[in-house]
């Protein structure tokens, strides 16, 4: 009786699960390198500030509740044309940004510079890029998590963006405008 498939040469097939293997890691890797590039390329930051600032100069103010640095946004006559406040928080992700608020501390010029969490190998990317971080240019503040697109996949990180803006408003608020 014959089967119904010929024996195969154990080399062929050892050849075969060789090549098979191969390409899945190309496929893999390939995927992950073009991936990666892309989402660099998309994530650049803004390089104009809002407001028409167009320099920073330190700021002198007691630093708390997890803002890092404090600069005055100067226009181009050396007069104060908005805040900069660099923030990072632990919770519900580990995320730092700068953001860019009016002086009176009633908008909101946008952020800047944010790192998304560790913890996921892709999401952390998404809170880098224009859809997300363009929504909140010329905001009225405070918001709320109501208001925000949150970045799909990033949930923990956009949660995190949207603590910052509301540390760095009651900063600004509470500590620079008293």
């Amino acid at each position: 009786m014959k089967q119904a498939h010929s024996k195969q040469n154990p080399m062929v097939w050892a050849a075969l699960i060789a090549l098979m293997l191969a390409l899945t890691f190309a496929c893999m890797f390939g995927c992950d390198a073009l991936y990666r590039a892309v989402s660099a390329s998309r994530a650049t930051a803004a390089t104009a500030w809002p407001y028409g600032i167009v320099a920073t100069e330190p700021a002198d103010y007691p630093l708390e509740n997890g803002v890092q640095k404090v600069e005055k946004g100067l226009d181009a006559d050396g007069e104060l044309a908005g805040w900069l406040v660099t923030v990072s928080v632990e919770q519900p992700a580990a995320t730092t940004c700068t953001v860019v608020i009016a002086p009176d501390g009633k908008s909101l010029g946008g952020i800047r510079n944010v790192s998304g969490s560790e913890g996921g190998r892709y999401y952390n990317i998404r809170v880098q890029l224009p859809y997300f971080t363009e929504q909140f240019e010329g905001r009225v503040l405070p918001i709320n998590e109501s208001q925000v697109d949150m970045a799909s996949g990033a949930t923990g990180s956009s949660q995190a963006v949207v603590a910052l803006i509301q540390t760095a408003t009651e900063f600004v608020n509470h500590v620079i405008n008293g």
